[in-house]
C-alpha cells in the first residue's frame, strides 16, 4: 500500500491518520510533518486524525490495534 500517492480510498487514509496519531502522541512530530511527507493538505489530514480519535473511543477493537502498532513503533524507536 503507497501511502503517499494520491489515492483517497479509506484503508491508505485511515493508515496515514493512525500513523500521525501515533507519531504526534508519542513521537513528537507535528501534523504539520505529517502533511508534508504525505503530501496531504492540513485540513484534510486534521479531520482524519480527528475522526480515528473519535472512533478509538468507540471500538475496542480498534484500540487494540492501534495499541499494537504503537507499541511497534515506539519499540522501533526507543532502540
Amino acid at each position: 500500500m503507497e501511502l503517499t500517492s494520491a489515492s483517497r480510498a479509506r484503508h491508505p487514509a485511515e493508515a496515514r491518520a493512525i500513523i500521525a496519531l501515533i507519531g504526534m502522541d508519542h513521537c513528537d512530530f507535528s501534523l504539520s510533518d505529517f502533511t508534508h511527507y504525505f503530501n496531504r493538505n492540513m485540513p484534510s489530514m486534521s479531520r482524519l486524525v480527528k475522526d480515528v480519535r473519535t472512533r478509538l473511543t468507540k471500538s475496542q477493537s480498534m484500540h487494540e490495534r492501534m495499541e499494537h502498532i504503537k507499541d511497534q513503533i515506539t519499540t522501533i524507536s526507543e532502540a
